[in-house]
């Protein structure tokens, strides 16, 4: 991205793509992995916890913060022969930790298949422009997988940074999704090696599915701290401000230099009090001017 004196940023969360038709809820998602991956689909409702009220893809990657390690290893036990055993064989020292690797490879790698086929059946035919006018020279930080902006509005890519990646025809590898973080201690004294090793793999698990977001914003700094210094509008179109994307809204706060006006669209109530959580250190010490609109979706 090139310096250039701009002054606009537009921060897009995934309602801006809904508001255009486009079928990128969590919601479809499950729907193509119960039509595609039944199997991985009957494996999430077993293996994670979630509000009896929702299911695990409302609140898909929060949800990945909340596996069932406690239904893992009463699984694993069925592979954790005793040393004394008269079948005992050597292949028995790894079966257990096996069975737990290959249970959670199953899960998280059939997860990001699915996840990545998922957005490669996203088309963008028919679709136009909406009733919300963006700039064209403006900067744009999208939490979006998708060209939405490309391919519909004609931003320039340089003026768009994608913060968790953007899904391309091949090597996805940079697409990212996550938990915003639940540390996991292993107990001390455990006596089984094979235990031990197993406790190892399950907090594997919590911290691949973490998302890195302050790595994320080291590696975007020439963003985060050079780019939107002299910002002095923001506007914020279908995010929804969670708990998990609060470190980017803290770090935007911070950077910005001078006094801002803020225009939010919402969805509802609730995103107005997120809203004014991250932007906590704006309200208290810069005197910024606030607007808040109904987002038409």
């Amino acid at each position: 991205m090139k310096m250039r004196s701009i002054n606009h940023l537009y921060i897009i969360g995934n309602g801006f793509d809904l508001y255009h038709g486009l079928p990128t809820s969590y919601d479809h998602f499950r729907d193509y992995v119960k039509e595609h991956d039944n199997e991985l689909a009957d494996l999430v409702e077993r293996f994670y916890l979630y509000k009896e009220d929702c299911d695990f893809w409302s609140d898909f990657e929060e949800n990945l913060g909340n596996f069932d390690d406690d239904m893992l290893r009463e699984y694993g036990l069925n592979y954790l022969e005793d040393y004394s055993s008269d079948n005992w064989r050597d292949a028995f020292h790894h079966n257990y930790q096996y069975e737990l690797d290959r249970k959670i490879e199953r899960i998280t790698r059939g997860i990001r298949e699915s996840f990545c086929n998922w957005l490669s059946q996203i088309s963008f035919d028919g679709l136009e422009k909406k009733a919300i006018p963006v700039e064209r020279d403006a900067y744009y930080l999208t939490f979006n997988y998708t060209r939405t902006l490309e391919k519909i509005y004609d931003i320039p890519a340089q003026n768009i940074l994608h913060i968790h990646g953007i899904f391309k025809d091949h090597d996805n590898d940079g697409i990212i999704y996550g938990h915003g973080g639940h540390p996991y201690i292993i107990e001390k004294g455990i006596d089984d090696p094979r235990v031990a090793e197993g406790e190892e793999i399950i907090k594997d698990y919590f911290e691949k599915t973490t998302k890195p977001v302050m790595q994320i914003i080291h590696r975007h700094q020439k963003f985060f701290y050079r780019m939107i210094t002299n910002v002095t509008n923001v506007t914020i179109i279908g995010h929804s401000m969670n708990d998990i994307d609060y470190p980017y809204f803290k770090r935007i706060c911070n950077s910005i230099r001078g006094r801002t006006d803020w225009t939010y669209y919402y969805h509802s109530p609730k995103d107005i009090g997120n809203c004014l959580r991250c932007l906590e250190t704006r309200i208290k010490y810069r005197g910024d001017r606030f607007h808040f609109l109904p987002y038409p979706y």
